[in-house]
Order: C-alpha cells, then structure tokens, then sequence
C-alpha cells in the first residue's frame, strides 16, 4: 500500500522524546520556548506561540486581532473545517466568499463582505493574494492560516509572516509534526505576551509569577514532549524539503502533474481531472493499493449556506495524489502509472 501521506520518526525523534519523559517536567517549560524561538527564526518572525492544533493558533490569532462576537470574519469556501470552528470559538460571524481556481480566497468577493476582518487561507501552501487583502482591509485585521504552508514563500517571505499574525498546523500530516500541535507568528509583542496568557489561563509561563492570572484565558498550551519531537523535527526540515521538490519532479517527469510555482511547496501534490471521470480515477487506483483523496468538500456543504461556484468546481474536479516526502523514486513511478491507466481506461 502506498499511502498518502505517512509520517517519519527516527532514533533522534524517539530519543528526544525519551529525554523529556525521564527528565520528569512534562508541562510545557524550556524545551517549548526553544522551539518557539527556533520555529519564529525560521519563518522569519520575532515571535511565536505554541498551542495545541492549528485551530487553537487560528482561535489566539483572532482574539489578539481583536475579534469577538461583534465582528464578521470573512474566509474561503473552501478551507478546512478547522478555520471555521476557530471563529465559531472566537464568537465572531464566519462570513463564507467563493475562491478563486487555486481554491484560495476571491478577493473581490472578500472586499464585498461586509467583515471587519479576513482570514486569508493560503490553500495547498500556494499563496492567496495577501497583499492585496492588506491593502483593503489593513495588515492588523488579516489573519494568514498557513497551516498547509510550512516551507511556502511569497517572494524572500515565508507564508504566515505576511501580516499581523500568521498561523500555523503541526499535526501528523504535515512536514514537520508535533502529533499535533499549532504556532502562532507575530512581530508585535504585546500580542505575543497577550497570547501566551490566553493560552495558559492567564498566565505568562516564565514571566508571570505563578497563581497570577492577569488576564482571560484558556488551556490550549501543550507539552515538552510535543516540543522536544517538533524540534528534533526541524533538524530534518530542509532535507525534507529538497526531498519533496524532488517528488514534485518526478510526477510531472511520470505523469505531467503541474509544477508549482517558484517558493511554493505543496503540503499535498495535486491533480486536476474531470469532475464525471473524478471518483472512478479514485475507485480504480485504491483498488490498485494507491491511497489517493478526492478533495474535501467545501464549507458550505456542511453548514448549508448559499451556493459557492468556484469553490464546488475546484473541489469537485481535484485529487491528492501520494505526498509522503518517504515516497521512493518507484512508488512515485508506479503511482503515475497507476494514474495514467486509470485515466485513460
């Protein structure tokens, strides 16, 4: 079987982790902040907050935006579920735009909302037009979800450092992973202080004295066994890299998959095919032992609202091929050639 996407951890991942769990302090402490401070450094940020999933960074992005249950946040039709239950726990108004045909944020339609604030989804780790969304609406009510981003850039800046705070996944389908686990990205930093209390039910781990609560806040911190892994993880991230561009090489070499553009590396390698060939190519390629995806559906399938052209037909006509950056030359061969049989049977 080759699956779509398969997670990688070596002796110095388990060893790591092993290090934490003797050492007896599991609660987050020194091995978070080192990873905080590494992950901000590599996105090119002043600072970064570690929370529990990419929902919770979305959801301390938004409240140190200033949303609350008096504001309208525009986002894509087409986004994981996860954006949209950020702003549902924000209390804010989801106000739901069709896409453009790289399924990311219209941004005509986003200026029409009538929202405050925007949630710019950089879908597939392929950039939306966030200087334009800055531009109407400002850079401190644009929210960057580059949970599918890790390793994408606009130009020389990393997805996610554009505007006023960018937010990121570390769950075990991404190329760097916690289990699960998300980061926050800002260069202001009352922001950050604000969220690292938001996190920790007001408390400034580290700089608040313990039993002090200055502010609202939550428990969406997470553990030193999250942060040991993801940072034995960043060691091997560049590799990775290199690893997938090569990937990225050899289905279009195999089967003309598209090539992304210059920066862009895709969290998921992708396929346009007709939408009435679309689930019998699936069918027929998982019965050969390929795991492939249709892509999701979009938002307003599941809380029924209006109709989303675009959004319906990019989803529609899309499937995810295998993205593992652990995919041998041969399975990314037989892969396409499964493909390739499939589409012209």
């Amino acid at each position: 079987m080759i699956n779509i996407f398969e997670p990688q951890f070596t002796e110095d991942d388990i060893q790591a982790v092993t290090d934490v769990l003797r050492s007896g302090w599991l609660n987050e402490h020194d091995k978070t902040k080192e990873f905080e401070r590494r992950f901000a450094e590599y996105v090119g940020t002043e600072y970064a907050v570690a929370s529990s999933s990419g929902t919770a960074a979305l959801f301390l992005a938004l409240k140190a935006a200033g949303v609350d249950e008096f504001n309208k946040v525009a986002v894509p039709d087409y986004t994981a579920i996860g954006t949209i239950r950020a702003i549902q726990l924000s209390g804010a108004w989801a106000i739901i735009v069709d896409v453009d045909d790289k399924g990311n944020i219209n941004v005509e339609e986003a200026k029409r909302a009538n929202a405050g604030f925007v949630i710019a989804v950089h879908n597939n780790g392929y950039p939306c037009d966030i200087d334009e969304l800055i531009n109407h609406f400002g850079e401190d009510y644009v929210i960057e979800d580059a949970c599918q981003s890790i390793g994408s850039h606009k130009g020389s800046r990393h997805l996610g450092s554009i505007a006023g705070l960018g937010c990121f996944s570390l769950a075990t389908t991404k190329i760097v992973t916690a289990g699960q686990g998300g980061v926050t990205v800002t260069d202001d930093k009352e922001l950050y202080e604000y969220m690292q209390r938001l996190k920790n039910q007001g408390n400034f781990r580290g700089v608040d004295t313990p039993d002090t609560y200055q502010a609202l806040g939550y428990n969406f911190k997470w553990t030193e066994m999250n942060a040991a892994l993801a940072s034995s993880q960043m060691s091997r991230l560049p590799q990775r890299i290199k690893r997938m561009n090569e990937i990225v090489g050899l289905y279009h070499r195999y089967a003309n998959v598209p090539v992304p553009p210059s920066g862009v590396l895709p969290w998921r390698i992708t396929v346009k095919v007709p939408n009435k060939k679309r689930d019998s190519i699936v069918e027929k390629m998982r019965k050969q032992n390929i795991g492939v995806q249709p892509f999701p559906k979009p938002i307003h399938h599941h809380v029924h609202i209006g109709e989303f052209p675009n959004a319906e037909k990019y989803a529609s006509e899309g499937i995810q091929l295998p993205s593992s950056f652990t995919l041998t030359d041969e399975e990314v061969k037989t892969v396409c050639e499964v493909f390739k049989e499939a589409f012209y049977e």
